[in-house]
Protein backbone atom coordinates (compact mmCIF):
# COMPACT_ATOMS: atom_id res chain seq x y z
CA UNK A 1 0.00 0.00 0.00
CA UNK A 2 1.42 3.39 -0.89
CA UNK A 3 1.69 5.87 1.83
CA UNK A 4 0.97 9.99 1.67
CA UNK A 5 5.04 10.40 1.01
CA UNK A 6 4.79 8.16 -1.89
CA UNK A 7 1.94 9.02 -3.47
CA UNK A 8 2.55 13.28 -3.59
CA UNK A 9 5.87 11.86 -5.12
CA UNK A 10 3.91 9.95 -7.84
CA UNK A 11 1.60 13.11 -8.15
CA UNK A 12 4.77 14.99 -8.78
CA UNK A 13 6.20 13.16 -11.31
CA UNK A 14 3.50 12.77 -13.07
CA UNK A 15 2.53 16.15 -13.14
CA UNK A 16 6.48 16.99 -13.79
CA UNK A 17 6.16 14.23 -16.93
CA UNK A 18 2.97 15.95 -18.63
CA UNK A 19 5.22 19.38 -18.65
CA UNK A 20 8.04 17.76 -20.22
CA UNK A 21 6.11 15.84 -22.44
CA UNK A 22 4.33 19.58 -23.66
CA UNK A 23 7.97 21.20 -24.03
CA UNK A 24 9.14 18.42 -25.95
CA UNK A 25 5.82 18.83 -28.53
CA UNK A 26 6.20 22.58 -28.39
CA UNK A 27 10.12 22.50 -29.23
CA UNK A 28 9.11 20.20 -31.69
CA UNK A 29 6.34 22.20 -33.42
CA UNK A 30 8.99 25.11 -33.84
CA UNK A 31 11.46 22.97 -35.62
CA UNK A 32 9.13 21.83 -38.03
CA UNK A 33 7.60 25.02 -38.39
CA UNK A 34 11.48 26.38 -39.03
CA UNK A 35 11.99 23.46 -41.41
CA UNK A 36 8.72 24.04 -43.51
CA UNK A 37 10.43 28.05 -43.81
CA UNK A 38 13.35 26.01 -45.11
CA UNK A 39 11.73 23.93 -47.61
CA UNK A 40 9.40 26.49 -49.21
CA UNK A 41 12.96 29.13 -49.90
CA UNK A 42 14.62 25.78 -51.05
CA UNK A 43 11.87 25.14 -53.44
CA UNK A 44 11.23 28.97 -54.39
CA UNK A 45 14.99 28.63 -55.28
CA UNK A 46 14.93 25.62 -57.32
CA UNK A 47 11.88 26.75 -59.09
CA UNK A 48 12.29 27.16 -62.82
CA UNK A 49 11.66 30.62 -64.25
CA UNK A 50 8.56 31.47 -65.67
CA UNK A 51 8.71 31.04 -69.61
CA UNK A 52 8.12 34.33 -71.66
CA UNK A 53 6.73 33.31 -75.07
CA UNK A 54 6.71 35.93 -78.30
CA UNK A 55 3.59 37.01 -79.64
CA UNK A 56 4.30 36.07 -82.68
CA UNK A 57 3.28 32.76 -82.11
CA UNK A 58 0.03 33.06 -81.33
CA UNK A 59 -0.43 35.54 -83.86
CA UNK A 60 1.85 35.21 -86.56
CA UNK A 61 -0.16 37.39 -89.14
CA UNK A 62 -0.56 40.65 -86.20
CA UNK A 63 3.40 40.46 -85.85
CA UNK A 64 4.19 40.10 -89.96
CA UNK A 65 1.97 43.22 -90.53
CA UNK A 66 3.81 45.73 -88.63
Amino acid sequence: MLNLAELGEIILLDLLLASLHGDLFSFIQTVLQIFDGLLHVLLHALQPPPLQFEAEQYHPQASSSG
